[in-house]
């Protein structure tokens, strides 16, 4: 993503899609209440007896944005809202779409919302971050996954019935290959697209060890790191983020980041051992005492208390742990961390040290 224009003291930026990860940012990005605006087609109907449908014509508009959708397999993030700016035949108040993808350039105004958390993803976009791509295999099916810097995404899932080795080894050795093919086909169409920097094979078993002699056969351009691990599909990827293996790739793994802080959370949980404290009230007075090193808040949350009108409560709340030097981190709701985080409430602290206890 490109910054083309940059005034926060009117909270605008003008920005252009570089990419199609540029649109899974600007997802978290953009929200109900904001002003989005840009040129954009638009259905205009004509009066004439052909013109039933009209014509969709090049134009200006201004929309309050209402509805934010991102359709991952068609690279395209659309938001909708009612027209409040345009040339005379753009019907102001009726519904408009903006298809966001690669190349669009558009401007987005939050009215006094701009936060800490956006403008990070906006700064994050900016940069090349590295990503890496994870196939998950066992015997008959695959599970390919990108973890890049703020989550996962789980790209595709191949699957195959392989027949009984026993009972018709010719088949089933024909029919394993030709799944190990198809599984290197779907990695190596993602990493065309998203151009990893780096890739892990893993799985249970021997299946990772087939699977990377065909990846190094058919891509021998490519390198492939190869471990084992004790699960398959989802679990499978995650277990290699905990593992540290991604983190081993690129040292700027922020899910692998996310993931450890989670995990140090549910031990201090589970230990009982006061260091740690989840809840928006009991938070709030380890914030007040000085205690918390970590505040831990998920990206749902953010974004709920920013369309719910209770967000200047939580930046208050992260600013003043911030002041207190705790460190003030946006987990994502996109891996299994921010999903366990979710499970608490959205936010959560790790402590330097016990709270006192409650006048």
């Amino acid at each position: 993503m490109k910054v083309l224009r940059r005034d926060l003291k009117h909270d605008m930026l003008k920005l252009l899609v570089e990419n199609i990860d540029d649109l899974w940012h600007l997802h978290h990005v953009i929200e109900p209440h904001d002003v989005l605006s840009g040129r954009t087609f638009r259905r205009v109907q004509s009066r004439g007896p052909d013109e039933a449908r009209g014509e969709k014509r090049p134009m200006f508009l201004k929309i309050a944005v209402e509805r934010i959708e991102y359709h991952e397999f068609a690279n395209i993030l659309r938001v909708s809202g009612p027209i409040t700016e345009g040339p005379p035949d753009a019907s102001l108040g009726s519904y408009h779409t903006f298809g966001l993808e690669d190349g669009s350039v558009f401007t987005l105004v939050k009215p006094g919302r701009w936060g800490k958390y956006h403008l990070e993803r906006v700064q994050t976009a900016t940069k090349l971050r590295k990503k890496v791509l994870v196939a998950i295999v066992e015997p008959g099916e695959a599970t390919i996954a990108l973890v890049h810097a703020y989550g996962v995404r789980m790209l595709a899932t191949v699957a195959t019935n392989l027949p009984s080795k026993r009972n018709d080894p010719d088949g089933y050795t024909s029919k394993e290959l030709n799944f190990y093919e198809d599984v290197v086909k779907a990695m190596g169409e993602a990493i065309e697209s998203h151009e990893p920097s780096g890739t892990i094979i893993a799985g249970p078993g021997w299946a990772k060890d087939k699977l990377a002699a065909v990846f190094r056969k058919e891509r021998p351009d490519d390198r492939a790191h190869v471990e084992g691990i004790g699960s398959a599909g989802e679990t499978g990827v995650n277990e290699v983020i905990k593992r540290g293996t991604v983190g081993k790739l690129y040292a700027d793994s922020r899910v692998a980041m996310e993931m450890g802080l989670i995990e140090s959370l549910m031990s201090s949980i589970s230990k009982e051992d006061d260091l740690a404290t989840y809840g928006t009230d009991d938070v709030r007075y380890a914030v007040e005492c000085g205690a918390v090193s970590h505040l831990l808040v998920t990206d749902e949350v953010f974004r709920h208390a920013n369309a719910s009108g209770k967000g200047d409560d939580l930046d208050k709340l992260m600013e003043d742990a911030a002041q207190k030097r705790g460190d003030v981190i946006i987990v994502s709701s996109e891996h299994e961390g921010g999903r366990r985080l979710e499970g608490l409430g959205g936010i959560a602290a790790l402590l330097r040290y016990p709270l006192p206890t409650k006048e």
